[in-house]
């Protein structure tokens, strides 16, 4: 990382792009050094097609050459990522219905191949529409599709959004301390905060479930929810930094999402670039909420079928994505207004139970296991619950780090932060903001700290969304 800024600022500015675009080569290659090439062969052929949909011609052609783009990338996706799912789920039809098999193939997952495809698929229906000129330049469109801190797990950043910063972009000292310290943010968040909760959550969901009582089932769905906020929201948090030193604004990915209201409000803040692809790309072409509510609800339900199998080929995501849709369909049907009555920390319980317990389906590694969780969840496992021996198993300094993280769920370490930087400017004028400043300085110092301490000593470091 030094000697990427280094030399992205060394470097005159015309040749900075073509800098970014080795470096995040260099990046690529280092997780993916067998397969690089299929990422850069897509690449080619996407912007070959955004050429091509920018060409003169009648609607008809401009519809061919984006179906043809959108097959490509789907297909790359599919046989790469679901393949082996598919040939699976015929087989077991096939015997039993007497028709032809296939041969089994397991291809391993190419990093980052979810989030290149979504990337190209906006870029093309983009242009498509008109909302955006093709990228003549190819290291810029290359930059776009290999930009390092967003590649392997978003957030999805659409072309346009980022169209004017590939061309023209600037950092001064105010991007470069934002930078350093969101970076410090987020990884404290996956190194401190997730890693740690992962640990437990780990050995809750390893133990076999005629051991588990209710009280230890929840305790690791509790450590698993945290840590999968923390783990995805800190890597977010990483590449809006990494980002911002080099003069690029990645959208927000998360606007504490544990903190709705709603499952419906859950869905506007958690993995907002995902939400936002489903609903511009999916949605919205299906008719969204134009054809009445019948039509609406199956929308909803097509989107979140396909939001659960774009994080896994397992059965177990379909039932997730069906859980999240049925639920924010009855917020639809009339629901949320029932909900929308209750108390505030009532209303947070709500979604902290039915996202906790999507997130058994999102766990587990079989429908089976996850059945077998959901019954000893809700007291009808095969052992009896015993609070005392719960109570004695579980550190203070465990239910500590529990706390902490649920403080950081939500927004109140922000609104203090701002609360605390207006009295200091008020009281003390300059003084008192870079007094703050300081203090912010070192809390990020402690933060970076702290956190290479833990990797140098640290074990247990699992990426949770890689897989996805």
């Amino acid at each position: 990382m030094p000697v990427v800024l280094a030399g992205y600022f060394l470097l005159p500015a015309v040749f900075r792009n073509g800098w970014l675009l080795f470096a995040s080569f260099v990046f690529y290659f280092w997780g993916e050094p067998s397969r690089w090439w299929v990422l850069v062969v897509s690449t080619g052929v996407n912007y070959a097609l955004g050429l091509a949909l920018s060409r003169e011609g009648n609607n008809c052609q401009r519809k061919v050459i984006l179906w043809a783009g959108i097959a490509w990338n789907i297909g790359l996706l599919v046989s790469l990522k679901y393949l082996h799912f598919l040939i699976t789920n015929w087989n077991s039809v096939a015997q039993r219905l007497g028709w032809v098999q296939f041969a089994e193939v397991s291809l391993p997952l190419l990093l980052g191949i979810s989030f290149f495809s979504f990337h190209a698929i906006s870029y093309l229906m983009d242009v498509f529409r008109g909302e955006t000129i093709p990228q003549k330049n190819f290291a810029c469109f290359g930059l776009y599709m290999f930009l390092f801190p967003q590649l392997v797990a978003g957030p999805i950043v659409r072309y346009r959004w980022i169209e004017g910063q590939l061309s023209e972009r600037r950092t001064d000292w105010g991007d470069l301390g934002y930078g350093v310290a969101r970076f410090a943010v987020g990884l404290a968040k996956k190194v401190l905060l997730a890693d740690k909760l992962g640990w437990y959550a780990e050995r809750v969901f390893q133990t076999p479930h005629s051991e588990l009582t209710p009280s230890f089932a929840w305790f690791g769905l509790l450590c698993y929810s945290l840590e999968i906020y923390f783990d995805f929201s800190g890597y977010s948090d990483m590449a809006v930094g990494l980002g911002r030193l080099f003069g690029f604004t990645l959208p927000e990915n998360f606007a504490y999402p544990y903190a709705s209201g709603s499952i419906t409000e859950f869905w506007r803040k958690w993995h907002m670039s995902l939400s936002a692809w489903f609903r511009d790309y999916v949605y919205i072409p299906l008719g969204g909420n134009r054809r009445g509510s019948v039509r609406t609800y199956v929308n909803l339900w097509i989107v979140f079928l396909l939001c659960g199998l774009w994080h896994g080929a397992n059965w177990t995501f379909v039932l997730w994505g069906v859980w999240h849709g049925s639920f924010l369909v009855m917020e639809r049907v009339g629901m949320l207004r029932f909900v929308e009555a209750w108390p505030l920390w009532l209303r947070r319980a709500y979604v902290g139970v039915v996202v906790g317990v999507g997130w058994v389906y999102f766990r587990s590694d079989d429908v089976g296991g996850c059945v077998d969780f959901l019954k000893v969840l809700f007291g009808l496992g095969r052992r009896e619950e015993n609070l005392v021996f719960f109570v004695h198993s579980v550190s203070p300094w465990t239910w500590v780090l529990i706390a902490i993280a649920l403080v950081g769920c939500g927004p109140v370490l922000t609104t203090q932060g701002r609360r605390v930087f207006e009295e200091m400017s008020v009281r003390w004028g300059t003084w008192g903001e870079l007094g703050f400043r300081m203090l912010r300085a070192c809390g990020v110092g402690a933060l970076l700290f702290g956190s290479a301490v833990e990797i140098v000593g640290g074990t247990f470091s699992p990426f949770i969304y890689f897989r996805f």
